[in-house]
């Protein structure tokens, strides 16, 4: 078979593959569904029936713990008579490990922004990235029609800030899963119903969430000629929309409020407009915000409504 693969995995990235869980599969009664776990992103494969599925499981599982122990990397990539095609698995020299207790920069590649970033194909990124992006949001799932993701953005977003906030252990990233998973838990936020006052406290949440985020995984800009292009392009999807962190400061906080007088900005600040965006024009918002300069407080709140 010499048809190229249209997409790979390096098993090095892989910590387990699993069927998903009935209540977020999409609705395709008649299809299976698994998830290729990273750190960073989680995969998911659909196929035809149980048979697959279960062959499917059993073989990367097993190919994992082959290159663990062999100390090499590859990739799953292509199919064979229905199963992932192997063939390339031992072409690589990378390292893999250890998959449940990787460091925080281990098992995502030299470059963190290739584990944490992910480019949309659904809307118009140009230079936004998403960094929420470690669980899809299936519409129509059974989670869906249950409700259960319904819930209080501002219990959300407050949740998963605090997850950030929390020391995460080097030798585990069992917490760090834990918080990229609510991350992308707002994707099934609806906020454009909030009171003014609840937006405005979930937008400040939000905004250290996201810059926490950042920082967590990606690390701080190393240059202040840096700090414009970054952010710019660590973006949430948040309610069916997306946002980089500059359109969330300036076309959804501070959309109210005069916009800055520097010449420089009107080339340099974007000016997205939002359904949900606040139209409450309230000074404070300026000693709210903390974008983690080393003029700001070395601490950041977590608002209550």
């Amino acid at each position: 078979d010499n048809r190229s693969p249209t997409f790979r995995i390096p098993t090095s990235e892989i910590i387990r593959v699993k069927k998903m869980d009935d209540r977020d599969r999409p609705s395709f009664p008649t299809y299976s569904f698994i998830e290729i776990e990273t750190l960073g992103r989680i995969y998911y494969c659909m196929l035809q029936n149980e048979v697959l599925l279960k062959r499917w499981v059993e073989f990367v599982n097993d190919l994992v713990t082959r290159m663990s122990k062999a100390g090499g990397g590859g990739f799953v990539a292509g199919t064979v008579n229905g199963l992932p095609d192997g063939r390339d698995s031992a072409t690589s020299s990378a390292s893999t490990g250890d998959r449940s207790s990787d460091a925080l920069s281990g098992g995502i590649g030299d470059d963190p922004s290739d584990g944490f970033l992910h480019k949309s194909s659904i809307y118009k990124c140009k230079k936004r990235r998403l960094l929420n992006c470690r669980k899809f949001a299936f519409r129509g799932s059974l989670s869906d029609d249950m409700g259960s993701v319904d819930v209080e953005p501002n219990i959300v977003v407050a949740s998963a800030l605090r997850s950030a906030l929390e020391p995460h252990d080097e030798n585990s990233n069992e917490n760090l899963k834990l918080f990229l998973n609510q991350a992308s838990q707002l994707k099934k936020c609806h906020i454009s119903t909030l009171s003014e006052k609840a937006k405005l406290t979930f937008f400040l949440n939000l905004y250290h969430l996201m810059i926490t985020h950042a920082y967590l995984v990606l690390g701080a800009p190393t240059s202040s000629f840096k700090w414009v292009s970054y952010f710019n392009m660590i973006s949430y999807q948040v309610d069916d929309d997306i946002f980089s962190l500059t359109e969330l400061e300036h076309c959804i906080i501070r959309a109210g409020m005069n916009f800055p007088a520097q010449f420089l900005s009107r080339y340099v600040l974007p000016t997205s407009r939002y359904s949900f965006a606040l139209n409450i024009s309230d000074p404070r918002i300026n000693f709210a915000l903390n974008c983690g300069s080393k003029s700001n407080p070395p601490s950041v709140p977590i608002y209550d409504p």
